[in-house]
């Protein structure tokens, strides 16, 4: 069974792409997405693991946990200067 880690990280990716260029219109909606995004990226870097792929595990933990919560803050920092 092929590893369906690049898949979702994929999915993640454009979910993520999709959010930042149309924007949410609630902090509710934006917890809601951001937290659908870095279960993706977690999902994948647990199956990826598992699967033997450690590079790529290693990889896709980094984004979930140090990333997307560095995105996060920075845009919430921007909304808050910018009002």
């Amino acid at each position: 069974m092929k590893s369906i880690a690049p898949s979702l990280a994929i999915l993640a990716t454009a979910i993520f792409l999709w959010v930042a260029a149309r924007g949410t219109r609630s902090p509710r909606e934006t917890v809601i997405l951001f937290s659908l995004i870095f279960g993706l990226y977690l999902l994948g870097a647990v199956w990826a693991y598992f699967r033997r792929q450690h590079g790529l595990a290693v990889f896709l933990a980094i984004v979930s946990f140090v990333a997307i919560p560095a995105l996060v803050s920075y845009g919430y920092f921007v909304e808050m200067v910018t009002r």
